[in-house]
């Protein structure tokens, strides 16, 4: 019997996934020094009415990229965003296909230091009316699995301060996924700013002026949190290149497209 309730409860949590269907588009909110409202898009891509719960969560980066929720005293010391930013609304419900408009306004005091203020905009779903209590030989069962998006929601004050630097490039042939290899990324910066792009990775023949391009991050934002950071690369369809070299480009995104931030260039 009790195996028979692990294997219920882990095709209810599959199934509670799959269902946890939202569209968030933007992915980050940045404000500029004069910005002063800016808008996410939520849609219900789902066949169900879906209804999602807004709050903030303050939160950093560590050095692997993964992100710590902040203590209560942590979050007294760090610079959090939620202190100048309103949103509006705080609770919807959405019919499948339906889209809504998230209404954010930052409100700087005068007190507003030059940095760069971060929190973390939360969109959780709350279980549906349904009743999802499964009786089964005498035993009821009922899953109400939480599932949340968050989003970093960034509030610039007073000029861009970031600078950054590819420190190290490693190849990893030996994964556990054939036919594919792993490029590690050291990253160091510098400045008060953090900076958002892409890592992209190229590769060039010996001998040769042309170069192609390999693998891809995208997404990649490196905030003031850490000044050391490794990113992982993913090269798919990898076949061991003959000599050449391989060149690795963080490439800016959004209000720094167009910018290259830092490259490197290792022998292969």
């Amino acid at each position: 019997m009790k195996i028979l309730i692990v294997v219920i409860f882990f095709l209810s949590l599959v199934s509670s996934l799959a269902e946890a269907s939202l569209l968030i588009s933007p992915t980050r909110i940045a404000f500029g020094k004069r910005d002063r409202a800016q808008r996410v898009t939520l849609i219900n891509s789902s066949s169900e009415v879906k209804t999602y719960r807004l709050e903030w969560v303050e939160q950093r980066v560590n050095s692997q990229g993964g992100y710590e929720k902040l203590s209560p005293e942590q979050a007294a010391t760090f610079p959090v965003a939620s202190k100048y930013i309103r949103f509006t609304p705080r609770q919807v419900t959405l019919q499948p296909g339906q889209r809504q408009t998230i209404k954010l306004l930052a409100r700087r005091g005068k007190e507003i230091q030059n940095n760069e203020y971060r929190s973390h905009l939360r969109f959780t779903a709350l279980p549906s009316r349904t009743n999802n209590t499964s009786p089964m030989s005498g035993v009821a069962m009922k899953l109400d699995l939480l599932m949340s998006y968050t989003i970093p929601v960034v509030l610039r004050n007073g000029p861009l301060d970031v600078s950054a630097k590819i420190e190290r490039i490693e190849l990893q042939t030996n994964t556990s996924i054939p036919g594919e290899a792993h490029i590690l990324v050291n990253l160091s910066r510098e400045g008060k700013m953090s900076t958002t792009g892409k890592l992209v990775a190229f590769y060039k023949p010996l001998g040769t002026d042309s170069e192609t391009q390999v693998a891809i991050l995208n997404g990649f934002n490196f905030f003031p949190d850490t000044s050391l950071i490794t990113k992982r690369v993913v090269w798919p369809d990898f076949v061991r290149p003959g000599p050449g070299s391989l060149r690795i480009a963080l490439i800016g995104e959004k209000e720094f497209s167009g910018r290259v931030f830092a490259e490197k260039i290792v022998s292969l």
